[in-house]
């Protein structure tokens, strides 16, 4: 293979957590620029593409699994992944509760116009992974796996 065509990836450090109840720490490879503007790649945008499996390096394997996202509930990021835009939206705070049980509390960035600034029309308009921080702690939320999200 030709080196010269080859992009290195930014390594970022996540913990999913799977529906069947798993907890996989590990990594995953971002492109490091991305797009007319140069910007890293979130790993949101990678999520909310449209192919179903994505490649993993677990902490466990000694090698990448490709793991389908559609098995994932939620994920934890290393690093915040907030937009320009969602810097300077709204923030609501808000408790989520999973299928599992999970509990979550946090905020979101409402990123609306005024006539849709209620949160079910930002719930209604998100991807399918929704971005959550909680203080110091930051989540990916798959919104197929929530149950109730209630304002604070």
């Amino acid at each position: 293979m030709n080196d010269r065509f080859r992009i290195e990836k930014v390594k970022v450090a996540i913990t999913l957590y799977l529906t069947h109840g798993a907890e996989m720490p590990g990594f995953v490879f971002l492109n490091p620029f991305m797009g007319e503007l140069g910007i890293r790649e979130s790993f949101r945008d990678s999520l909310n593409k449209k192919e179903q499996f994505f490649p993993f390096l677990a902490q466990e394997t000694k090698g990448a699994v490709l793991v389908n996202r559609k098995n994932i509930v939620r994920l934890s990021l290393s690093q915040p992944e907030r937009t320009m835009s969602e810097e300077i939206s709204r923030q609501e705070k808000v408790s989520i509760t999973l299928y599992d049980g999970v509990s979550m509390e946090g905020v979101v960035f409402v990123n609306m116009p005024s006539e849709c600034g209620r949160l079910s029309d930002f719930l209604n308009q998100i991807d399918q992974f929704m971005y959550l921080s909680c203080g110091d702690d930051d989540w990916l939320i798959n919104t197929d796996f929530i149950r109730f999200v209630e304002s604070l």
